[in-house]
This record gives structure tokens, C-alpha cells and sequence, in this order.
């Protein structure tokens, strides 16, 4: 028999005589024999994942099994190690086996840890312009979910927005550019309103009492020199006028038609 179970460590064990065939041998004598549990042999693969910018805890359960076999439930790795650390790069790093199971003669065929890109949203605020003027984008209006403190994402924000793009109701598409290769960026895009130009008019006309009222829409005057060259503000004016109403002053009231302008129609009258 032997002093040796199944699953005790890698050793030496004795191996002695319990019975024998007492009918044919007289046994005078026996040497003590040995048997020896020498280490199993595996052979593994280590291919681990972790974003970047997360901590590398490394998992001691996270292998495949090339070749052999681990017995029960022995624990076959007891410290691994990277090369890699924490914010490195996305990219290949090499994991290597400081502690193995003694009773194992452990193969390490190939062990690699994969940083990957860092999920992040980006969300691109909403920003305003008037008609006309030059589009300037604050290009720090966005906020960013999931960055590793300190990163910069490179963020350039655009539209296609000009500055004669005219008052629409929905706005237009704040767009952001990233440069950042450790990232893969979810983008909410933002909106650039584009208001109404606030301009002040001046309207006056003169009529001799009995004259054909004619009003001429045309005889305003822009007085802050805001209305941009080439627009029509499609003025509307009305008044309450007649020919033959006595000579004084008639207030005159004023919608745009252009709803790039916000209109204020100041001191302006009809004379008779």
C-alpha cells in the first residue's frame, strides 16, 4: 500500500508490503518503496480586458486551458502581473505569471492584457447668435460623462451656420470634433439659435391738407445703420388717415415682415 491519496501534493511517498501470498513466498525482507507525485503539466492562455483609465485588476480565474488539466478544485494561479499601468494607452500588454500552484509545471503559451477605448458621452451645449453677425462658437460649452480626470478630448465644436443663415425656428446643428484615440465618444449634438436682429426705425412723411393720401413704405430711416445691405425689412405700416383729416400729426404702427428683424418704430408720424 501506499501512504500517497489522490490530489496530495507533488513529493515522495512510502510504499509498503500490507499482504502477500503467504501459500508460495516466505517474504524474509522488503526495501521500503517510494512513489513520487511529480507536477502536473498545463499549459494556459491569459487574454484579459480593462478600459482605459480603469484600475488592472487582474483575474486569477480568467485563463483558457491549452493542454492538461487542473485537478478538483485547485486553485492554479496565486500572482499575475502587466507590464501595463493605469491610464496607458489603448493597446497590447504582455501579463506574466509571478505564482503558480507548485504541484503544477505550468506553460504560459501566450498572456495579454487589451486596454480598450473608454466609453464617454459628449454633450454639446446649446449656444445663440444674432442674424448677421459673425458666428463666434464658445468652443468650451459641452460637458463630458466618464472622462479620466486631467484627459483632454481635443474638442473642436462647428456648425454650418453662417452668419446670413437666416431666423429658423429649429435652429441649426452644433457639431463637436474629438481627437483622442483612447476614447470612443457618444456625441449629443448641440443647437445654435440664430435671433432676430434688433434694429430702430424712424418713419415720417408729409401731406398737404387736401391732398391724395399716398403712403410710401419706403421712407424710413435705419437709425443705428443695422440693417444688413441687401435686406427688405417688408415693412407694414398702417395709420389712421384721411384725405381731408386736419392738419397735425398721425402716429403711424409698424409690423416687419422679415422675421430676421425684431422691428422698434420710434417717434414716427404722418404730417398734415
Amino acid at each position: 500500500k501506499c501512504s500517497a491519496e489522490v490530489g496530495d501534493s507533488v513529493g515522495s511517498y512510502n510504499i509498503s508490503v500490507s499482504s502477500y501470498n503467504e501459500e508460495c513466498y516466505n517474504l524474509v525482507d522488503f526495501d521500503e518503496g517510494a512513489l513520487a507525485i511529480t507536477k502536473r503539466p498545463i499549459t494556459i492562455t491569459i487574454e484579459q480586458q480593462v478600459a482605459y483609465g480603469d484600475q488592472l485588476n487582474l483575474d486569477l480565474q480568467n485563463y483558457s486551458v491549452v493542454s492538461g488539466s487542473v485537478f478538483g478544485d485547485d486553485v492554479l494561479l496565486e500572482k499575475i502581473s502587466t507590464n501595463a499601468t493605469v491610464g496607458d494607452s489603448v493597446g497590447n500588454y504582455s501579463i506574466s505569471v509571478d505564482k503558480c500552484n507548485s504541484n503544477y509545471n505550468l506553460t504560459l503559451k501566450s498572456g495579454a492584457l487589451e486596454i480598450t477605448k473608454r466609453s464617454a458621452t459628449l454633450k454639446v451645449g446649446n449656444q445663440s447668435t444674432i442674424y448677421g453677425d459673425e458666428i463666434s462658437l464658445n468652443q468650451q460649452n459641452y460637458t463630458v460623462q466618464n472622462l479620466v480626470a486631467g484627459d483632454d478630448l481635443n474638442v473642436s465644436l462647428y456648425t454650418n451656420a453662417t452668419n446670413s443663415s437666416p431666423v429658423v425656428e429649429n435652429g441649426y446643428t452644433i457639431y463637436a470634433n474629438c481627437n483622442n484615440s483612447n476614447y470612443m465618444l457618444s456625441i449629443v449634438t448641440g443647437k445654435l439659435s440664430v435671433l432676430p436682429r434688433e434694429v430702430k426705425i424712424y418713419f415720417y412723411q408729409e401731406f398737404v391738407y387736401g391732398e391724395k393720401i399716398n403712403l410710401d413704405l419706403t421712407l424710413y430711416q435705419d437709425i443705428e445703420n443695422k440693417v444688413l445691405a441687401g435686406d427688405d425689412l417688408k415693412m407694414q405700416l398702417s395709420v389712421e388717415i384721411e384725405q381731408f383729416d386736419p392738419v397735425g400729426n398721425y402716429p403711424i404702427s409698424a409690423t416687419c415682415g422679415n422675421a430676421n428683424y425684431l422691428v422698434e418704430l420710434q417717434n414716427s408720424f404722418y404730417k398734415i
